[in-house]
């Protein structure tokens, strides 16, 4: 698809609760509807870190602009995956036709899976292999993260990040 996701909401008229429930739907369709408990669950165990995993989603939660952010983050990052700006659209569809779901708790916890699932799936990254004098062989991966999820989004990465 040739259209950016920004030039797509904005001829879509879309609104932020518009794009936090598209959220929702991309998710449930994509990942076959996860629950709550089980989104919760792979964020805690994805960190080892609960307490950052709940002060994130009371962020996103008590934040509207956060939560907002990240959804749209979200979508944008998937709108330019391959095969996924179909999805999206069904997503934004569904979120124009159906009753809103209220629950911002439920609204963030979807967020911020959502982030978790940019930064540990499909990354794009550089490989770079290094000799040193010494002739050992080095290898440098360097993955590349949406930079307007950088706040959140250091949580999962620490956690993927190889060793030195």
């Amino acid at each position: 698809m040739n259209e950016t996701f920004e030039n797509y909401i904005a001829d879509k008229g879309l609104n932020d609760n518009d794009l936090a429930q598209a959220a929702l739907y991309y998710l449930s369709e994509k990942y076959g509807d996860p629950t709550a408990t089980e989104m919760r669950e792979k964020l805690y165990k994805a960190t080892g870190n609960p307490n950052a995993v709940d002060a994130g989603l009371d962020r996103l939660t008590h934040e509207p602009l956060a939560l907002d952010a990240a959804s749209h983050s979200m979508l944008a990052w998937a709108w330019d995956q391959p095969e996924e700006a179909i999805r999206v659209e069904r997503a934004v569809d569904a979120a124009k036709q159906k009753l809103p779901v209220i629950e911002v708790g439920l609204l963030s916890l979807v967020a911020m899976y959502g982030m978790y699932l940019v930064v540990t799936g499909n990354l794009k990254s550089k490989t770079t292999k290094v000799t040193l004098p010494d002739g050992t062989k080095i290898e440098k991966v360097e993955e590349y993260y949406p930079p307007s999820l950088s706040n959140l989004t250091t949580l999962f990465k620490a956690e993927n990040d190889p060793e030195p």
